[in-house]
């Protein structure tokens, strides 16, 4: 509902720890679709952000 609301553009960044909700196959390749770069924190460091 949020993705439908607000549109972003290609290009946003979403960041996160390494939840396996994140982690999922299926959850990043709906992301990489809409053009979502994943960026995933180190185990233990969720404030670094990876490019």
């Amino acid at each position: 509902m949020a993705w439908q609301r607000r549109r972003p553009a290609p290009g946003l960044v979403h960041h996160s720890d390494q939840g396996n909700q994140y982690r999922a196959s299926l959850y990043q390749t709906l992301l990489a679709r809409r053009g979502v770069v994943l960026s995933m924190s180190r185990k233990g460091n969720c404030y670094t952000m990876r490019r």
